[in-house]
């Protein structure tokens, strides 16, 4: 049913009429729906439809072309024939499946270029172009190398850090790859080469800057970490078996007060994270220093963290 505005003896009137009533009126014949649904087309004579009757009319033909179901080839008005294409979409496990059958990426590995400028523009059109500044700092300040400018593409650092959140990422070792036609601007730095031929530096992070509105990332810095030499690291401390933990299904929470080790590591066998286990917590348990075991790469703690009974976390009731 169509509820339109037809022109009857120079008078405008509007009701409710069904299609076959309306399409009769305005070409002069009754014809059937199922007619008019398989040709797609409606016969009348123009000169007797006039103004706003003949836009009616064409409407009221393509209204009802696309109502009924139509053919999978349709004529067009050019006298060619238009097919209609199915969009196939893809189940969401089926692409998932298909993801999880490609090699993992590196996240660690980094493309880096040397920076040659500090002016502020130029800062802000390397982010307009998906760029981050970086600045590579010496393993110890008594190394008198200085710094050196980088430039990081913005999509490595995300996928990084969506792997990894900010706190894991600063205790994964970084691979930065130089253009073997810039390893001379980083002269001193460079640790080994890949099999292209392109210098590799070895680095941590130190520092994210964030956007406080878009979260993007701002600048970087790292710290050149080259094998055999002993780093200063925050390690975060990683649970595990919270689903097996009594305490948790009891309305328990694990509240984190220092949830991370200060120690002194080889830059060889940087320990991503310090695991520990708490199905045998229960409410009011603590997890301190003495409670993890260290890796063999950890040499010396530091701080608050070497002493014993430092609490990391600590089994709370909500």
């Amino acid at each position: 049913m169509l509820r339109t505005a037809t022109r009857a003896s120079g008078v405008f009137a509007s009701g409710v009429r069904s299609l076959d009533a309306l399409l009769s009126e305005l070409c002069g014949t009754r014809k059937p729906f199922g007619s008019l649904a398989a040709n797609g087309k409606c016969s009348y004579d123009k000169g007797e439809v006039e103004g706003r009757n003949a836009a009616t009319a064409t409407a009221t033909t393509t209204t009802a072309r696309y109502l009924t179901s139509a053919p999978a080839a349709v004529e067009s008005e050019e006298g060619g024939t238009k097919y209609a294409v199915e969009n196939k979409k893809v189940h969401g496990l089926g692409r998932l499946a298909a993801k999880l059958g490609q090699p993992v990426v590196d996240v660690c590995t980094l493309q880096a270029v040397p920076r040659l400028t500090t002016n502020k523009y130029e800062v802000k059109r390397l982010r307009r172009d998906r760029l981050v500044p970086a600045v590579l700092m010496p393993v110890r300040n008594t190394q008198k190398k200085g710094t050196v400018l980088l430039t990081l593409q913005d999509r490595e650092i995300e996928r990084l850090l969506k792997r990894h959140k900010s706190e894991y990422a600063k205790a994964q070792l970084i691979k930065l790859v130089v253009p073997k036609e810039e390893t001379g601007h980083f002269e001193g730095w460079v640790d080994g080469q890949t099999s292209d031929g392109d210098g590799l530096i070895h680095a941590v992070f130190r520092t994210f800057d964030f956007h406080v509105v878009t979260s993007d990332t701002l600048s970087v810095t790292l710290q050149h970490c080259p094998p055999g030499e002993q780093v200063r690291m925050r390690i975060p401390v990683s649970i595990i078996g919270e689903d097996a933990c009594s305490a948790m299904k009891k309305n328990g929470y694990l509240y984190p007060v220092r949830p991370f080790v200060d120690c002194v590591v080889d830059a060889n066998e940087i320990p991503p994270s310090i695991e520990y286990n708490i199905s045998s917590m229960t409410i009011g348990n603590s997890i301190r220093i003495k409670d993890l075991e260290f890796q063999d790469g950890v040499k010396k703690l530091l701080g608050k963290s070497s002493n014993p009974q430092e609490t990391l976390y600590k089994m709370i009731k909500l």
